[in-house]
């Protein structure tokens, strides 16, 4: 079969970054993501990170209650629930962190959503409190450059 002219942007072997493992969400979660792309380093050109994860167990995304970071790129996190009889049902409670000082809020959902993480905004932890099947979780850095903290 004769390779496509498109091959080149295509990623068939995401990578596994090890700076993305951790050993206390490997019975929660997809430990590494099964998905991940960051910018040049997967498809040349490509000016995106792109994470995408299962999560089957509660847990907490940050060590830390108060962990929270930036970015100097916009960021998207979606969540999409695995009913497809209702897509809108999250089939979990996500509580999500956004903000710095007297403006930091907790958000709290259980329907599929996007959120959009403007660059500079502090933002975590992600705790899943209750997770009754599983859900997709993506998160998507916009012209990132790839992914870097800070």
């Amino acid at each position: 079969m004769a390779e496509s002219k498109y091959e080149k942007n295509i990623c068939r072997n995401p990578l596994l970054p090890e700076e993305f493992f951790r050993e206390h969400l490997v019975n929660t979660q997809s430990m590494p993501p099964m998905i991940y792309s960051n910018g040049d380093e997967t498809i040349k050109g490509a000016n995106q990170f792109v994470e995408v994860k299962w999560i089957w167990a509660p847990s907490r995304q940050g060590d830390d209650p108060d962990e929270q970071h930036f970015h100097k790129f916009d960021e998207m996190f979606l969540w999409l629930g695995s009913d497809h009889e209702n897509p809108s049902d999250l089939g979990a409670e996500v509580e999500f962190w956004m903000g710095e000082g007297d403006e930091r809020d907790k958000l709290v959902f259980d329907t599929s959503c996007l959120i959009f993480v403007p660059k500079g905004l502090l933002h975590l932890p992600i705790v899943y409190r209750r997770v009754d099947r599983p859900l997709l979780h993506m998160a998507i850095g916009i012209n990132s450059g790839g992914y870097k903290k800070n």
